[in-house]
Parts: structure tokens; C-alpha cells; sequence
């Protein structure tokens, strides 16, 4: 089974090839499926199969087929884990560079803040040290 962070890492890693090749919404989807690995292309045949209706199937968005992807390939006790580690990260001992980009990955992977910005503002000015909170405008993180 795929990780999480696998599973972001590959999604991330065609988000940016497509943005770099100018990759039309259309096609982001037939050009993922071209690519799928290990049982994930056993998994698109049955996708199809339960769809059923090829026109469907050439019309799907990205967005859905990575909310198809995630359902398939996180487990949910992962994502429930990973969710409650980003929410008890607190800055301790690392450095805010350190710290940024533990905060960073982690907000990728738990998707209701790598969707909301000012969730992500929020959760990141609180897990800040004190001592650094007071000088990080909340409106700036």
C-alpha cells in the first residue's frame, strides 16, 4: 500500500510537471493514468469498470481523481495519525528553518489545511515557540 507521503509526494511531483508543461486540465488526468504503478493501474481498470461509460471516464477532473486516489491508497488510520501529529507539532528545540519545513510537509498532508489557507496561517503562528510567536504576525505566516 502507498503512503501518505508517497502518495503527496507523487501528486505534488505532477501538479508541478503539468504546471511546468503547461498541461491542459483535460488531459492531467489521461496523462496520470499512463504512469500508475504497482496495482494503482489495477485499481484505474476498475475505476473505469464501475463508471462504466468511457465519455465519463475522458471527462474526469483532476480534483477527483486525486480525492479517488487518496480514498484508494491512504489508509485512514495514516491519515488520523498524520492529523494528529501535524496538530501536536510545537516548535521545541528546532530552529523556525527547521521547524517550516517539518510544518511545510506535514500541512500537505493533512488536507483540510493544505486547502485552507488561513487554517494554515492559524495552526502554524500557534505551533511557533512563545518566545518567536510574539514577533510573527499571524497575517504574514
Amino acid at each position: 500500500m502507498m503512503g501518505s507521503r508517497t502518495l503527496t509526494r507523487w501528486l505534488v511531483d505532477f501538479a508541478n510537471a503539468f504546471y511546468t508543461s503547461r498541461c491542459l486540465e483535460g488531459d492531467k488526468v489521461k496523462v496520470a493514468a499512463c504512469l500508475l504503478k504497482d496495482r494503482a493501474p489495477d485499481w484505474w481498470e476498475e475505476v473505469g469498470r464501475t463508471i462504466g461509460d468511457d465519455i465519463v471516464l475522458d471527462a474526469m477532473t483532476w480534483s477527483d481523481f486525486t480525492t479517488r486516489f487518496r480514498a484508494e491508497f491512504t489508509p485512514i488510520i495514516e491519515v488520523q495519525q498524520l492529523d494528529r501529529e501535524f496538530q501536536n507539532l510545537q516548535q521545541k528545540t528546532k530552529t523556525v528553518a527547521e521547524i517550516t519545513a517539518k510544518f511545510r510537509e506535514r500541512a500537505l498532508l493533512v488536507l483540510q489545511y493544505a486547502a485552507d489557507k488561513e487554517m494554515k496561517k492559524a495552526r502554524y503562528h500557534e505551533m511557533l515557540r512563545s518566545d518567536i510567536r510574539q514577533f510573527v504576525s499571524r497575517s504574514i505566516c
